[in-house]
């Protein structure tokens, strides 16, 4: 439950309940960033932009459904019928060994037929496991593709951004640095080096 008093803006508690506490690089549990939720404001429209990229969507999308397989697999399974399943087949293994001993062959065959269709459910079931590990491993290589993407979105940075950082830098030695020739060589080198 929630204190009475009025949430800090732009922050969902109040200032005694965290806050004031200050976030990201600020925080004094940060350590790498790599697990932080706060992104720097310069990338956090491109992060906005990268997330609803039609790629990423198609892996959440590849992702939900490889998971509905899943459970619908699993609800597919006769887990409680297990036991009964392989109690049946022993009962009519047994069914089968004394009418085999008698000379009644129309229930020698019924009893093979009893143990044909036990044996085919309990393979069911096995190749229905067999799928599941199979979309349970498809679904981790989605998710660690997704990941891999996501990270390689964040290291990038846009060449716009590029440019726009270059023009500050720019802006910023030319207002601190006073002498021509000097401006001249750190354009030239500029040039020479980032252009």
């Amino acid at each position: 439950m929630q204190c009475k008093n009025r949430a800090v803006t732009g922050r969902n508690v109040c200032r005694m309940h965290g806050g004031k506490t200050p976030r990201g690089k600020n925080s004094p549990h940060f350590k790498t960033g790599i697990h932080s939720k706060d992104l720097p404001t310069c990338l956090q429209a491109q992060y906005d932009r990268l997330k609803d990229h039609p790629d990423l969507q198609n892996f959440i999308d590849d992702v939900a459904l490889a998971q509905l397989r899943m459970s619908k697999l699993i609800a597919g399974l006769d887990v409680d019928g297990q036991t009964q399943l392989w109690k049946d087949l022993k009962r009519f293994c047994n069914e089968l060994e004394k009418r085999t001993s008698s000379s009644k062959y129309d229930k020698v065959r019924d009893a093979i037929q009893k143990i044909f269709e036990l044996v085919r459910r309990g393979y069911s079931d096995q190749a229905k496991w067999a799928e599941i590990f199979l979309v349970q491993d498809h679904k981790r290589k989605l998710v660690l593709t997704h990941r891999r993407i996501q990270h390689d979105a964040q290291q990038m940075i846009s060449i716009e951004k590029l440019m726009l950082n270059i023009a500050v830098m720019t802006v910023i030695i030319r207002k601190h640095v006073t002498d021509p020739d000097t401006l001249r060589a750190i354009s030239d080198d500029l040039e020479r080096h980032v252009l």
